[in-house]
């Protein structure tokens, strides 16, 4: 082979000495082979694996893998799961239901609810996840029930064998109500401002709440309700220090200026503010009560 000295000069011997090193020449490198091309039989099994894999497809079906909220602790798989605040209503699929790119805002509802009157938005989350968000938070004490839609296909036109046996039931809270507390103009008055509608209750009534005959009693809900409807459906129970409820009920009012009051009564909050629709007998203890 041909050899090159340091200052570029090409021989065909070998040139001594320790500082001048040998190098091959570039154009000397062989060349690098070229890959070789599929063979036909290659080529054939590379053809056949596009329809194989839409067979495949075909045979795997369409099931519903979760939904949630799930259940809660070691309940039953038929008890009803737990519904609260603004919790969202999931159901997965084994199976995409959506062709990939699809457009989501125009697929067919994945699941239904029963009641259906529940403010809200559907939505596909991925091809294979479908979801229902409330507007507003759940309303208490509702047994709600989820199921898929009947019909219900993968995008390549696998069915949901039993829509109606997936079907899952959820339960809101039940509603709670507490007294927050009383509220009176003369009695403030007449005590210089120090006047507390718990304090200095006989013996017996701790924890009541006094009532004058102006007061305005404050009821906290634990979930939005409407003034209006409470006011027609509470009542107040007569208490016996030894046996409870009496039995004995009297009825309310909302409290506050008439134009206040016809504002407020429909829009729903988590407290009212009631007075008695009468004038309540001295030394008498009374509790609120909604009927069930």
């Amino acid at each position: 082979g041909k050899w090159v000295d340091e200052a570029g000069t090409s021989t065909s011997a070998p040139i001594p000495g320790p500082c001048r090193r040998p190098r091959v020449l570039p154009a000397e490198i062989p060349p690098l082979a070229a890959p070789a091309m599929p063979s036909k039989a290659l080529a054939l099994l590379l053809a056949t694996l596009v329809p194989a894999s839409g067979a495949f497809l075909q045979a795997l079906p369409l099931n519903v893998t979760t939904v949630s909220p799930g259940p809660i602790g070691d309940a039953a798989g038929d008890a009803p799961r737990r519904l609260s605040g603004r919790d969202a209503v999931t159901f997965v699929f084994s199976r995409s239901v959506i062709a990939l790119g699809a457009d989501f805002d125009r697929a067919p509802r994945a699941f239904l609810l029963e009641p259906g009157n529940i403010p809200g938005r559907f939505r596909w989350v991925t091809t294979a996840i479908a979801r229902f968000d409330p507007s507003e938070e759940w309303p208490p004490e509702l047994t709600v029930r989820a199921r898929p839609v009947d019909g219900l296909r993968t995008f390549d036109g696998v069915a949901l064998a039993d829509p109606r046996g997936e079907e899952v039931r959820f339960r809101t809270p039940s509603l709670r109500m507490s007294l927050a507390g009383v509220r009176s103009e003369e009695a403030s008055k007449a005590a210089g401002g120090l006047w507390r509608s718990s304090a200095g209750l006989p013996r017996g009534l701790e924890g009541a709440h006094e009532v004058p005959p102006d007061g305005e009693i404050t009821l906290s809900f634990s979930h939005p309700v409407v003034p209006e409807t409470v006011a027609a459906a509470l009542e107040l129970r007569e208490l016996s220090p030894t046996s409870g409820p009496q039995g004995h009920a009297r009825g309310v009012a909302l409290a506050g200026h008439q134009g206040a009051v016809a504002a407020a009564a429909r829009a729903a909050n988590h407290t009212v503010q009631v007075r008695p629709a009468g004038p309540l007998p001295a030394g008498r203890a009374y509790a609120p009560a909604l009927p069930a």
